[in-house]
């Protein structure tokens, strides 16, 4: 999971958009069971983990 985490550093668009939210900064990486929830933000470069959830647990409220 950690390396997954890394990689949207290197590449933050390459993962999908959080389909309950449609909005193209926030994105999710799936590295089962596990969805690593992230906001891009472009202008200072930045990539925020907003959450790491356990599928198990539904969908998470973000």
């Amino acid at each position: 999971m950690i390396k997954e985490a890394e990689g949207v550093a290197e590449f933050p668009r390459r993962e999908r958009m959080v389909p309950e939210l449609n909005d193209p900064v926030i994105r999710e990486a799936i590295c089962s069971p596990y969805r690593i929830v992230y906001r891009i933000d472009e202008p200072n470069q930045i990539i925020y983990i907003i959450r790491i959830w356990h599928s198990a647990r539904g969908d998470p409220q973000v």
